[in-house]
């Protein structure tokens, strides 16, 4: 690190997030390699380190001999006056290099409320903010990950957009970045021949005549070994633990959740990689704590076997497993009982609505009964805290809906009141989290329209005021966030400008309560000639062209307007993993 950047970050608050030189961090020189890509997440260091699938990148990038991969992330508000004031472009973190000096920069789409912060990213970066304006010298802006499924609110921004999995692309895109290299290939040339690679879409060259842009599959995880010599963070970062993707896809079919449907199909890793994997990173990082990571990871086929291993192994090296995702049944407890070795500390689990009704509606999978016995077993075996995460705003939601979230809350209370001995009733914690509803692209719900403003703060409330009882919390996502995500996920091509209105407004952070302003994005999309509410509120009619039905996920169109039909006579599909729902997805075995 050069003199002029030590300087600088003498005056930003934790400059441990700029500096790079983590263990486990790779550089190399630029001499012995022919290729240079920079990743990019879009929120704050402690956010973006643990983020399993840059990791996963990084790791194959640098496996390559001829090819080297660094890592940025959003300069926290302090940092980002510090270089705009000194004129110092945005740098990596291995080698402190500008970006502007990268052949790629490649930006992980996660969440549509880190919009504002890619924009600050690339213009940082030293590179021309639209995709149109840059030089032949400036590196090409790729983004991947979640949100690349509906790509049109960022596709002036960007050169090409990855859709899907990223092993196998990543590995032809750097072949092709290494035969382009020192020749004559203009910024054309490179984007026609990226264009030709399965899952790359290109926004300046597609034509809907062109048909669709199918998501890259990866059809065989064990192809690709966990990441197992991740960067150790210079700082506490969110999940501060090593994690091994256990397994990919999600069966449920949640009819609001984009992940289950755009992940598909269900791939998993052996049992005996996972392990050799495991005891591979915690030599490898020194952690104290490992999880197991996946959609849904009680679904795995090996769960039993895996933390029974690990448990036994770990337990003598002070090191614990977790799992991220839990089942509303008695097995969940059961294994929170096996990977916690008693230590009780909380359990937590998703009904997302208040009756069965809307609970078929939304396909899922869960009684009353289910949780009822769940958390009689969890009272009775030492648990004492319980969180609920519901949904308010879902289609077809009524009042009746709404008190069966208030009953069962109540019903729980009545429950511990009755398993926990009198003497621990005052350890008893029942949380009551309550988000609202996001129609997201590629699933069933993604023709219906968002509650008003007014209506989903009106049901916040309703909820609060009748739940602000002993041993029951109440919280809740602010709405406003949630129409905003609601907007961007939706949105043609045409919010881009709102985006970029926002942007040179100052929105910067939108996921983090200090820093977002509702007020300045509503004043963005007027600037842009836009309503935020006719993107969020309206119900799309069935037939209606879509600005992301160009994305072939796998999940045919069809299949999803069915399970809408479905949906509104509260009728329930098939999980994967009990037979197959039809869904256009071509599964192994």
């Amino acid at each position: 690190m050069t003199f002029e950047h030590e300087n600088l970050l003498s005056s930003v608050r934790k400059p441990g997030r700029y500096v790079g030189r983590e263990w486990n961090s790779i550089t190399k020189s630029l001499a012995e390699t022919d290729v240079s890509v920079c990743l990019a997440y879009p929120d704050a260091y402690e956010v973006g380190m643990p983020n399993l699938g840059l990791t996963i990148l990084y790791d194959i990038i640098n496996r390559d001999p001829g090819a080297v991969c660094e890592r940025v992330f959003s300069p926290w508000p302090d940092m980002e006056a510090v270089l705009r004031e000194s004129g110092t472009p945005l740098w990596s973190l291995e080698t402190q290099r500008p970006l502007r000096d990268f052949d790629m920069l490649g930006i992980t789409l996660q969440y549509e409320l880190n919009y504002s912060n890619i924009l600050a990213l690339i213009e940082l970066g030293g590179i021309a903010l639209h995709a149109s304006d840059r030089k032949e010298d400036e590196p090409l802006v790729i983004g991947g990950g979640p949100c690349v499924y509906n790509p049109e609110p960022l596709a002036p921004f960007f050169d090409a957009f990855v859709i899907g999995d990223g092993e196998e692309v990543i590995q032809e895109i750097i072949d092709f970045l290494k035969s382009t290299k020192n020749t004559k290939s203009t910024r054309m040339d490179k984007l026609q021949r990226l264009s030709a690679l399965e899952g790359v879409y290109v926004p300046s060259l597609y034509e809907p005549a062109q048909g669709q842009i199918k998501r890259r599959i990866l059809a065989d995880l064990e192809s690709f070994p966990p990441p197992c010599r991740p960067p150790v963070p210079n700082l506490e970062v969110v999940h501060d633990r090593f994690q091994v993707e256990i397994m990919r896809g999600c069966g449920r079919s949640c009819r609001f959740c984009q992940a289950g449907m755009v992940y598909r199909p269900i791939r998993e890793r052996s049992v005996p990689t996972v392990l050799q994997a495991v005891r591979e990173g915690l030599a490898n990082t020194g952690y104290n704590e490992v999880s197991l990571v996946s959609l849904s990871s009680t679904d795995y086929t090996g769960i039993v076997a895996a933390t029974q291993e690990l448990v036994g192994e770990m337990s003598r090296k002070a090191v614990t497993v977790s799992l991220p995702s839990q089942r509303v049944d008695a097995f969940s407890v059961e294994l929170a009982d096996i990977i916690g070795g008693g230590k009780k500390t909380s359990l937590t689990f998703a009904p997302e609505a208040g009756t069965q009704r809307l609970r078929d509606v939304i396909n899922k999978g869960v009684t009353e009964e289910d949780l009822m016995r769940t958390a009689e077993i969890a009272f009775a075996s030492g648990w004492r805290k319980l969180k609920l995460y519901f949904m308010v705003g879902l289609p077809t939601e009524t009042q009746d809906d709404l008190d069966g979230i208030v009953d069962l809350a109540y019903k729980l209370r009545a429950l511990a009141m009755e398993v926990v001995p009198k003497n621990e009733h005052g350890r008893v914690n029942i949380t009551i989290n309550v988000a609202s509803f996001i129609p997201k692209a590629h699933t069933p719900f993604q023709w219906f329209g968002q509650d008003t403003l007014e209506t989903l703060r009106d049901k916040n409330s309703y909820l609060r005021d009748r739940l602000k009882k002993s041993y029951l919390n109440f919280k809740w996502h602010e709405p406003t966030m949630a129409k905003l995500e609601g907007a961007l996920a939706r949105g043609d091509r045409s919010v881009s400008k709102a985006i970029e209105a926002a942007y040179k407004r100052g929105a910067r952070f939108d996921s983090w309560h200090e820093y977002y302003d509702y007020d300045l994005w509503l004043a963005a999309f007027a600037d842009a000639g836009l309503r935020l509410e006719d993107i969020t509120d309206r119900t799309r009619a069935g037939d209606e062209e879509l600005p992301w039905d160009f994305i072939a996920p796998g999940v045919s169109k069809t299949w999803l307007r069915k399970e809408f039909e479905k949906a509104l006579d509260a009728l329930t599909t098939t999980d994967c993993l009990s037979g197959c729902a039809g869904c256009g997805i071509k599964c192994q075995g």
